[in-house]
């Protein structure tokens, strides 16, 4: 014998039905993506699905979703952050200008559950994606903006450097290059070296370190014309009386 009236368990079964079904959305995970808004601010043209789309296949690259979002932007969806990666450039490029391609995480909920207004619980701008930091910029400037306008510039960079966040001053020209990152004790891509026609500073290597034969030492810019007669003869086959009559027509020179 029910203990309560049949029109009360039917309702708390439909209730419970229907709360299942909205809270579905929340159960699906979120996928590498591509965000597209215009340059303007305005809304996406209707035509802009055909565009990614014919930009898409000429990169040979698959997306496993394309569609418009709220707020008149378009995003598509891949299954991995190295096509996610690939795609923003290529769509970047193919759409021009005009659009604003970036990186940012969608929602995977099933389009059917999107039809029927059911959609993840959100809790914020999920600033993990480049797209919601780039749009919250100014919001983000407005809260970072005074903490560190009330602190000094020694303070700001031990709290910063603590939670790992990737920042820098703002410095000219000169400062930076009397600064330690060019400084060889403190940067070993850096070496104080004698360039002819200037004199001595700090000259770069190259950024790439390899661990099995480590980086290339920093050398000296070329002077104009040290490298003619090793490459028209030593690369190019040129023989050296030509060269020497080349060279004494004014056709070529070497570095005096």
């Amino acid at each position: 014998m029910h203990q309560y009236p049949l029109w009360k368990t039917l309702t708390l079964i439909v209730v419970a039905l229907f709360g299942a079904l909205y809270a579905l959305p929340n159960l699906y995970g979120e996928a590498p993506a591509v965000q597209i808004a215009t340059s303007s601010g305005d809304p996406v043209p209707s035509d802009l699905g055909a565009q990614v789309a014919k930009a898409l296949e000429a990169g040979h690259i698959a997306a496993t979703a394309s569609r418009a979002e709220k707020g008149g932007q378009w995003v598509v969806l891949f299954s991995d952050p190295e096509t996610q990666l690939k795609a923003e450039d290529v769509l970047q490029r193919e759409l021009g200008s005009a659009y604003v391609a970036s990186l940012n995480l969608a929602s995977t909920t099933p389009s059917w559950l999107g039809k029927l207004g059911a959609r993840p619980m959100p809790l914020g701008l999920d600033l993990r994606g480049e797209g919601n930091r780039f749009r919250a910029r100014e919001r983000i400037a407005g809260l970072v903006g005074p903490w560190i306008a009330a602190r000094p510039l020694a303070e700001v960079a031990a709290r910063f450097d603590q939670a790992g966040v990737c920042w820098s001053r703002y410095q000219t020209v000169a400062e930076l290059a009397a600064g330690a990152a060019v400084d060889p004790a403190a940067n070993p891509m850096f070496a104080q070296l004698e360039q002819a026609g200037i004199g001595r500073y700090a000259m770069p290597a190259t950024p790439l370190d390899f661990s099995a034969s480590g980086r290339l030492p920093p050398a000296p810019a070329p002077r104009l014309g040290e490298h003619t007669e090793e490459v028209l003869c030593g690369l190019l086959g040129l023989g050296s009386a030509e060269f020497g009559r080349l060279h004494d027509q004014g056709v070529v020179a070497t570095a005096e």
